[in-house]
């Protein structure tokens, strides 16, 4: 089917950078799309480093882009493409900051949800047990704990209060089917 968003890669005639949007269907996704294009473009390295710290800062997001960047782009792209591919790359390009990472995150993060996916499908009771740990002691969310706790016993798994002989500090595996408490019991 047609990809309506992004860049339409027959549009543009310079074939580096068709080949740099091609791998995510026309969207600019990742920040090393957007440094390949400005090196592409002529522009340096501190230049291509400066544009793509300020379009991804936190602060700047959703903000206008600057027009000195916006000049400097055209500037770059009146040698390598016609006005219509400037416009439309620039228009994809400065707005990227709300919503694209590095693509080794985007590696990293695919790898974890696998594994963790895994984990829970075939390890579920020490998966939670983990996971519970976790939040009580790091992440310190009562409303995630709740429902990780509802979630966890919703398929009929047991989750038991403190028992003396077998709890340890936190939540702890009993059997392939039950979670022991230490001292958590608001999320009924």
């Amino acid at each position: 089917f047609p990809v309506t968003i992004g860049i339409d890669e027959t549009r543009i005639k310079d074939k580096e950078i068709r080949e740099i949007v091609s791998e995510t269907f026309g969207v600019i996704l990742y920040q090393e799309q957007v440094m390949n294009i400005c090196r592409r473009l002529g522009y340096t390295w501190p230049e291509t480093h400066k544009f793509r710290k300020r379009t991804t800062s936190t602060e700047m997001i959703g903000k206008p882009v600057e027009k000195e960047f916006e000049e400097q782009f055209f500037n770059y792209a009146k040698d390598k493409l016609t006005d219509e591919e400037a416009k439309l790359i620039w228009s994809n390009m400065k707005d990227h900051g709300s919503y694209s990472f590095n693509k080794s995150h985007c590696v990293t993060y695919g790898i974890v949800g696998m594994w963790m996916s895994y984990l829970k499908r075939y390890y579920r009771p020490y998966f939670y047990a983990a996971f519970l740990n976790f939040e009580m002691i790091e992440g310190n969310n009562p409303i995630l704990i709740k429902k990780l706790c509802k979630e966890y016993i919703s398929d009929n798994s047991e989750m038991r209060m403190l028992d003396l002989y077998k709890s340890v500090e936190g939540f702890s595996v009993i059997d392939d089917n039950t979670i022991a408490e230490r001292c958590y019991r608001d999320w009924e």
